[in-house]
């Protein structure tokens, strides 16, 4: 099987994950964006245009909008959509190992065990803690959003432009939390395989393990990412060329690619005249 073949079977397994965080989360995160807005027209007084009245009481009400929010989408469950992401990590372990198996079977010399240690699982662990911490930060940052647009834009204000004023921010708690999703998925994805590379690498002379960088090139690829799949196809790189590559973004190649969402993966160049026969 052929390197890209393998990473694109895994990229499926990938893209299920975010798949059904995404399908789990829409409806959690319309339950909690039409239980804060019922909560805030209950508590909320009108002048007889329809238009919020500006009043101590009302500034109140409108200030407390992240903290609904906020409980609401608790009660939706948001928590527990996010955990049971989070915690599917762990598949990752086996679904690597399944990726080396596939390449070390196209080798004439199979690629040697990797054996994670007790500090390789609690770094995996700890990206997963991580990523759920970020995932519940989102809920804090669009509804602080969400108070600020209230707080400046009451001012003889409709409920229904209200509401959308607070949907557009609402909204973007969807889109942040995938792209969060995304990204951590991915980021834990190369720090696994650079723990086994770095195995891999144990006993050989420096620079003796290539590779190579792979995923789509198209209209969304950054220049960094399109120049390092046009260099490594030509001439894949050792570890010690990569370590000198800088994306920008300031991140670490090895784990975030070309940076934040990148859609890319370092993996293991394997020659043809390695490979076995057919």
């Amino acid at each position: 099987m052929d390197p890209q073949d393998i990473l694109a079977e895994h990229d499926k397994f990938l893209d299920s994950l975010i798949s059904v965080f995404e399908d789990k989360l829409k409806p959690v995160l319309s339950k909690a964006q039409k239980a804060t807005l019922k909560a805030l027209e209950k508590k909320l007084s009108f002048a007889s245009d329809g238009t919020i009245e500006k009043t101590p009481a009302n500034q109140r009400v409108l200030r407390s909008v992240a903290r609904i929010f906020q409980r609401q989408i608790t009660r939706a469950g948001y928590d527990k959509v996010v955990t049971a992401f989070t915690d599917q990590f762990a598949d990752h372990l086996p679904k690597f190992q399944k990726v080396l198996n596939d390449i070390s079977d196209t080798l004439a010399t199979p690629l040697p065990e990797v054996k994670f240690t007790g500090a390789d699982i609690d770094l995996f662990a700890s990206q997963a803690l991580g990523a759920k911490d970020m995932l519940l930060d989102v809920v804090d940052a669009t509804a602080a959003a969400a108070k600020r647009q209230a707080l400046f834009n009451v001012g003889g204000m409709k409920f229904s432009d209200l509401v959308d004023t607070l949907a557009s921010q609402f909204d973007k708690t969807l889109s942040q939390a995938k792209l969060i999703a995304d990204t951590s998925v991915s980021a834990l994805y190369r720090t696994i395989a650079d723990q086994s590379y770095k195995q891999i690498e144990k006993g050989l002379p420096e620079g003796a393990v290539f590779y190579q960088y792979l995923g789509p090139d198209d209209q969304l690829t950054r220049p960094f990412c399109e120049d390092l799949l046009a260099r490594t196809a030509d001439k894949p790189m050792t570890r010690e060329e990569i370590n000198d590559l800088d994306n920008g973004s300031g991140l670490p190649v090895w784990t975030s690619g070309g940076g934040w969402n990148c859609r890319h993966t370092i993996v293991l160049a394997v020659p043809e005249a390695s490979q076995r026969a057919a």
